[in-house]
């Protein structure tokens, strides 16, 4: 008995690590209706779940994970409690580990109780299949994790507790200095651990929120992270850690020729090991990238050769995946921005707000969704000269502000953009022009060529307004040089049809 449990078990786990999942729910299922003890069937139920999620039915990989934490003690309640009391609670469960030294962090004693230990892994399950397709959940189950490990002690999936949570107050709402030292610990105690399992997992998201602050620098960590898990087995983690490589690529400016590349290779090794729900959350990135190449007919949405973006929608709203809705109007509030359709875009920002409010979540690509509302409003008014469309950025221009503070690299050259942007609607001209060049500074320091090229265009605006164009040619053309430099082709023609010159 133990024997046939051990191998079909064995077979189970590397059928997963070849994507061959209908062979999996057939193998699990055996173990599954065999078992003596629902503590023998654990593992199989373990390998399934993980296939499920694999496969985008993150229902029903929630569902049997909720039914088999229940066996083991943990109830997880079918209405949560208050959202805010369950977030404090996690900051105040944080800030416990935050506060310890390194030696006092490693010192606590490993987990010894079984029956918890098993309620740690299949939490780590239930917390990564929340973050995809039920949110709400992530704060009460990340805390149930981090409680767990204070309470009973520290085991193998307290890594992926500290990391998770680290990405999760990583945004721009969040704590970051808290963020940076629980991924401190996270990589400690995997190390101390020797956690081998989990690092893909542990490295992905401890890198992840830290490109907050140092995008261009968790580029190759990631790449680490990728490789490490195809080295282990670990698929999974293995392809989401290339999706945020192949997507902070993207967004620091990296020749988008390139990056099509990367995505391209990744989305086909995805394809090939049967991870569709990363598959599928990938493939809006590339899209985008192919838009602003040029190759789409309509550079504000998201339809070409990758995908058709409402047959797109339509199924994520099938699957309940709000999360991937709310990151396709971010890009296409994007696209739509830059390419000069300020109406739509801020339709666009409305609707992904309405998402946002259901999932009482914002998704913000690290600023990104921020900086581009604050330009869309701001453009809207310049057109419009209504100026209380300058009032709906407020909040975010807090955030921008608080950003530039806290992650410079990323953010200074955007706040400075935003200033000049008002100062242009304002009439403050030299005030504008200031700021445009010292955005333009900061751009080029930080290595974001797409938003250097951003803010000679919006210079370039500012000048041809004052009726001089010969400066403003000088600045669009520099800013068509840069887009160029980037691979965005489809914005280069989009610049040279629109600018009067």
């Amino acid at each position: 008995y133990e024997l046939s449990l051990q191998l079909y078990g064995s077979y189970a786990d590397a059928q997963f690590c070849i994507g061959h999942f209908d062979e999996v729910g057939q193998v699990t299922a055996v173990i599954i209706k065999h078992a003596k003890t629902l503590w023998d069937g654990l593992n199989a139920y373990s390998t399934l779940i993980k296939a499920l999620g694999s496969q985008n039915k993150l229902r029903a990989a929630i569902e049997i994970t909720c039914n088999i934490l229940g066996e083991l003690g943990e109830h997880i309640p079918s209405v949560l409690p208050d959202q805010n009391a369950t977030r404090e609670d996690l900051m105040r469960s944080i800030r416990l580990f935050v506060m310890m030294t390194d030696d006092q962090f490693l010192s606590l004693n490993n987990i010894s109780d079984d029956k918890k230990t098993m309620s740690m892994k299949f939490l780590s399950h239930l917390a990564i299949y929340c973050f995809m397709a039920k949110i709400n959940y992530v704060p009460f189950v990340f805390n149930r994790m981090l409680d767990l490990t204070l309470n009973y002690g520290v085991s193998k999936e307290s890594c992926t507790a500290l990391a998770l949570s680290s990405f999760l107050i990583s945004n721009s709402d969040g704590d970051p200095k808290a963020s940076y030292r629980i991924g401190e610990l996270a990589l400690l105690l995997v190390e101390k651990l020797e956690a081998n399992e989990y690092i893909s997992q542990v490295h992905a998201n401890v890198y992840c929120a830290r490109s907050w602050n140092e995008m261009r620098m968790t580029t190759k960590p990631l790449h680490h992270a990728y490789k490490r898990g195809m080295e282990i087995g670990d698929i999974q983690n293995a392809m989401l850690s290339a999706q945020y490589y192949c997507i902070n690529r993207f967004l620091c400016g990296i020749e988008l020729p390139t990056v099509e590349k990367e995505f391209r290779y990744f989305l086909k090794q995805m394809k090939e090991y049967e991870q569709i729900a990363i598959h599928q959350s990938t493939l809006p990135f590339l899209q985008a990238v192919l838009n602003f190449m040029g190759a789409s007919t309509n550079p504000v949405e998201l339809t070409g050769e990758i995908m058709a973006q409402n047959t797109y929608i339509e199924a994520c709203f099938d699957k309940h995946l709000m999360h991937v809705i709310v990151k396709v109007h971010v890009l296409c509030g994007w696209l739509a921005y830059m390419f000069g359709e300020y109406e739509l875009a801020s339709s666009i920002i409305s609707r992904r707000n309405e998402f946002e409010n259901s999932m009482n979540k914002k998704i913000e690509l690290y600023g990104v969704a921020n900086f581009y509302d604050c330009l869309t409003h701001l453009a809207l008014a310049h057109k419009t000269k209504d100026t209380a469309l300058t009032t709906k950025i407020s909040h975010d221009i807090e955030i921008m502000m608080k950003l530039a503070r806290s992650a410079p690299c990323s953010n200074e050259h955007r706040i400075l953009l935003i200033e000049a942007e008002m100062a242009f609607f304002t009439k403050e001209i030299d005030s504008a022009i200031g700021k445009y060049n010292a955005a333009i500074a900061a751009a080029r320091v930080s290595g974001f060529i797409h938003e250097e090229a951003l803010c000679y265009e919006k210079a370039g605006d500012l000048f041809l307004d004052q009726g001089n164009s010969r400066r403003a040619a000088y600045y669009y053309g520099l800013a068509s040089e840069l887009y160029c430099q980037w691979g965005a082709q489809g914005k280069v023609d989009h610049l040279h049809r629109q600018i009067p010159l």
